[in-house]
């Protein structure tokens, strides 16, 4: 018995419950409203629901209460009723510019979390030990069917969470979250799937860059030199916004390729370049050095006299990033 089964009639009295709030719902955000007792307002998150709930979204519960509201998505209102309880969370939307309800919480003997998407009821979860050590979530997301978490511990320590969720009854998808941990503190949460992929959600860990540099070094050099056929043109399709950077490496021996990388019909070589999403600062920095490996690529002689294609989102790099253009326009090389 898969934990779709186990649990279905209490994720059948959800959805029911679902459908119910769904049309109630303003009715539902002026109750909960004239509850209000007080009110924090942040820079960011500062709670966790369940363990570890914005970590596993890929953010850090790093919030910091401010004295006054301000231009920004991530500006919170967190609100509290008489006995201190979190019963409804706002967040600034820049693009609408002012607040909307994220989040209604209900307290009986489970805890019911109402999240809204665009005024609407989007999920509604129900759990056990709110803000603590949470051993069950269940959960109705709409046309997005139903999801199962159980929280594994050993001792007090979160080691996993198994989530299963039904996108078309019977049907189910199960994926694991497990949590690392180095002297007491998490440094990582890795997320594993059914099929096999594993992706790194979470991780305190900083880049090294030193190793990255030389890591791509080698693997770019490698991969061009064991390549036996002729090419007049060399194209890096870069992914270094996502949440795993990597690169495409292709060749081709066209003399006029197309100006799109994907369209040259060539064999891609994968590099992954580092196991975690860089932010701003650190995405510039990757791909100021990947522009500084290939100039030193093209001044050992590998890539001379060879056409250079360096794209992210299928764009020139050099267009999206100044930093790399400088790089190039000092070596004296045209990347296209």
């Amino acid at each position: 018995m898969n934990s779709l089964e186990r649990y279905i009639e209490q994720l059948n009295e959800i959805e029911a419950k679902f459908n119910g709030y769904k049309q109630d719902l303003d009715n539902i955000i002026f109750k909960v409203s004239s509850m209000v007792a007080r009110t924090v307002i942040t820079n960011g998150e500062i709670a966790n629901p369940t363990p570890y709930y914005h970590e596993r979204m890929g953010s850090k519960l790093n919030g910091k209460i401010i004295p006054s509201p301000i231009v920004s998505n991530d500006c919170m209102k967190y609100h509290y009723d008489s006995e201190d309880r979190l019963i409804m969370v706002e967040e600034y939307s820049v693009f609408l510019k002012k607040f909307q309800i994220r989040e209604l919480y209900f307290y009986n003997e489970l805890t019911e979390r109402l999240r809204l998407s665009s005024g609407m009821l989007a999920v509604l979860s129900v759990f056990d030990n709110p803000f603590s050590n949470t051993k069950l979530s269940l959960a109705f997301a709409g046309r997005n069917g139903f999801i199962v978490e159980e929280f594994i511990y050993d001792g007090d320590v979160l080691t996993e969470i198994k989530i299963t969720r039904s996108k078309a009854k019977p049907d189910s998808q199960t994926e694991e979250h497990k949590f690392v941990y180095e002297n007491h503190k998490l440094i990582q949460i890795e997320r594993i799937c059914q099929n096999g992929y594993r992706e790194l959600k979470y991780t305190t860990k900083k880049p090294n860059f030193n190793k990255i540099k030389e890591d791509t070094y080698k693997a770019l050099k490698s991969t061009i030199t064991d390549y036996t056929g002729n090419f007049t043109a060399f194209g890096i399709e870069g992914f270094v916004d996502q949440q795993q950077p990597m690169l495409c490496v292709c060749f081709t021996d066209e003399n006029e390729p197309s100006d799109l990388i994907a369209d040259w019909g060539a064999e891609m070589h994968d590099l992954q370049l580092y196991d975690w999403q860089f932010n701003d600062s650190q995405e510039k920095k990757c791909v100021k050095i990947i522009g500084e490996i290939i100039v030193q690529l093209v001044e050992e002689g590998l890539l001379k006299d060879k056409q250079i294609y360096f794209h992210q989102s299928q764009v020139c790099a050099t267009q999206l990033y100044s930093g790399l253009k400088t790089v190039f326009k000092k070596a004296n090389i045209v990347v296209n």
